[in-house]
This record gives structure tokens, C-alpha cells and sequence, in this order.
């Protein structure tokens, strides 16, 4: 691995930090007691989010109708 790719790498990883933490910030200081966020399970943000503590709810699902006539 070489220095430039561990470079962005770690610049990443702080980003996402500073990224979670000022939602958690701002759900906070406007009263929020939790967070939700929607993806699917097979993209990215789904790793992206559990990373962070957050996790799938067991009780509460999210409903669409993809195709409309």
C-alpha cells in the first residue's frame, strides 16, 4: 500500500468522523433523541452507518411502491 493511498485513506476516515458527529451534534441540539436514516443493504451506506452504531430496527419498516401507474 502506498503512502498517498494510506494518506486519503486516513483523510477519509476522519471525513466520515466529522460527518456522523455533526449530525449527532445537531440532532442533539435541536432536541432529537434518535436518528433515522434510510439505504439499502446492499449499498455502501449501509456499512457506512453501521460503522457509526447505528443498526436495523426490528419494529419499524420503511414502505415504497417502486413502479406507479
Amino acid at each position: 500500500m502506498n503512502s498517498t493511498f494510506r494518506l486519503i485513506t486516513k483523510e477519509w476516515g476522519l471525513a466520515k468522523k466529522k460527518l456522523m458527529r455533526a449530525l449527532e451534534d445537531y440532532a442533539v441540539e435541536n432536541g432529537c433523541e434518535s436518528i433515522a436514516l434510510v439505504t439499502d443493504k446492499d449499498k455502501p451506506a449501509f456499512e457506512f452507518y453501521k460503522e457509526f452504531g447505528l443498526s436495523s430496527s426490528r419494529h419499524t419498516v420503511f414502505m415504497f411502491k417502486s413502479e406507479l401507474n
